[in-house]
């Protein structure tokens, strides 16, 4: 028996832009179940940067909220660091959790 989990790690625009798209394409997700893994709820969209360091931009104006990205991409979000990778025995490694 097979079982596919397409998991993401980490909440950067990558994955972000990833998450967008398939909101805006739902015929382009895979059928698998998939997860992200993210230390962070939010991201700072970083071409917004300059505008809040010159206090045009609150932060709060430039962030992007991937937890509710997941949710209503019916994608499983996952809040925790990533500490490591067993890629032979197919695990991921958490910082807050004993797998």
């Amino acid at each position: 028996m097979s079982f596919n989990h397409l998991v993401l790690i980490g909440g950067g625009h990558s994955n972000v832009l990833l998450l967008r798209k398939w909101l805006m394409k739902p015929y382009l997700m895979p059928t698998c179940p998939i997860s992200i893994i993210s230390r962070d709820f939010n991201l700072v969209y970083s071409a917004m940067y300059p505008g809040i360091v010159a206090q045009e931009f609150k932060i709060d104006e430039a962030l992007i909220d991937i937890y509710s990205l997941a949710n209503r991409s019916k994608i499983s979000f996952i809040n925790d660091e990533v500490i490591s990778i067993n890629f032979l025995q197919k695990k991921i490694l958490f910082e807050k959790r004993p797998f």
